[in-house]
């Protein structure tokens, strides 16, 4: 009888044994890349704090997990793993929290992230967990391609110079120890950053424009409401200008691709969007029609002024123009070929706006804003 108990015992710690033993488990095709910025932008004096002015995406070739049988709940997780400064909490960016990495240009900082989540060495990123069944005690291996975002963010005034790629965090994808399991953690993906992103900013000289809009016979030129005058050229010359040469915002990134046979990755490819200025004109004389652009005339201390009309203004051609809408703003992309000189495309003309004209000195004014983006 106790020989037979004996026996029973020892199949029974054997079967526990069998039972309960780790399931191995190892990261295959790892990459350990660095990636060699390379680009030459303008971002606008005028962004908000916040404001995102570069955006890279890198995609990676692919990576696995080869496990000696089926496995679930395998965390895989973004996370950096060297921080060349701390990370700070930037208000109007439309990442929350600590997640700002300084940069060594002052009114730049950077963010890691992978679909809208910003990650951090104390704040990891589990972007899901790895699931495979084949069956118990198959060997098996799960294949999984991952890409991350790097932003830089308006942290500051930015006075221009060059971001260097040493000064960003290098970013991890692995996952960790899990009970159960041996051979984690595992890391499938290194990645680091070299090179340099050169960031220019800078106005132009916006000079007081003065517009002769003519004499005009009532009789022939205003014969009823909605009668014009011919339109005349009224545009905006900025001077002095920077060269304006675009940037890659959240809609036009630059790409690079990381591969397992080379550690480094291509060099970031894209074209650049163009710079914007941002117009918007108040009339310092009063509207009379702001859908229709038509401001009011002044009245001039000693002069009788005209009644009966106002001026309209036009934009986006001096010849056949778009009407002003005062509830508006007008974008305009800057060409990309390094002019010192921009023109804003304006014109304005005398409209009737009653029944009855009556001549004298017809005047206007009208403030004008430009904002660099």
């Amino acid at each position: 009888m106790i020989k037979k108990a004996a026996i029973v015992l020892v199949l029974i710690l054997i079967s526990a044994k069998y039972a309960f033993a780790d399931i191995n488990c190892n990261a295959v095709r790892t990459q350990s890349n660095t990636v060699p910025l390379s680009a030459t932008m303008t971002t606008g004096n005028d962004l908000p704090i916040g404001s995102e002015i570069y955006r890279l995406t890198v995609a990676s070739e692919g990576f696995g997990i080869n496990c000696n049988s089926g496995f679930n709940g395998i965390p895989l997780v973004f996370s950096v793993s060297s921080e060349p400064s701390s990370p700070i909490s930037v208000a109007g960016s439309a990442y929350s929290g600590s997640v700002v990495y300084p940069t060594n240009m002052a009114g730049v900082g950077a963010v890691v992230w992978y679909s809208g989540h910003a990650f951090t060495m104390s704040s990891p990123y589990t972007q899901t967990t790895l699931n495979y069944n084949p069956g118990a005690g198959v060997s098996s291996t799960l294949s999984f391609a991952r890409s991350v975002d790097i932003s830089f963010i308006k942290t500051g005034e930015i006075s221009g110079g060059f971001v260097n790629g040493s000064s960003l965090p290098t970013v991890i994808l692995y996952s960790p120890s899990v009970p159960g399991y041996s051979g984690l953690p595992a890391t499938y993906w290194t990645l680091k950053f070299s090179g340099v992103i050169g960031i220019t900013s800078g106005t132009c000289t916006t000079p007081n424009v003065n517009v002769n809009l003519g004499s005009h016979d009532l009789r022939t030129t205003f014969t009823g409401k909605g009668s014009t005058s011919e339109w005349v050229d009224s545009s905006i010359i900025l001077e002095d200008c920077p060269a304006f040469l675009g940037n890659y915002p959240y809609s036009n990134p630059q790409k690079t691709t990381t591969t397992t046979t080379s550690s480094g990755a291509s060099t970031p490819t894209g074209t650049p969007t163009s710079n914007k200025l941002v117009l918007s004109l108040t009339a310092s004389t009063g509207v009379i029609d702001g859908t229709n652009g038509v401001v009011a005339l002044s009245n001039e201390d000693g002069q009788a002024s005209a009644t009966g009309i106002g001026v309209q203004i036009g934009y986006n051609s001096t010849t056949n123009p778009t009407l002003w809408n005062f509830s508006n703003t007008w974008s305009y992309n800057i060409p990309n070929n390094g002019s010192p000189s921009i023109t804003l495309p304006l014109a304005a003309r005398y409209y009737q706006t009653s029944d009855v004209v009556t001549p004298g000195t017809a005047n206007s004014s009208v403030i004008f804003t430009i904002s660099y983006q």
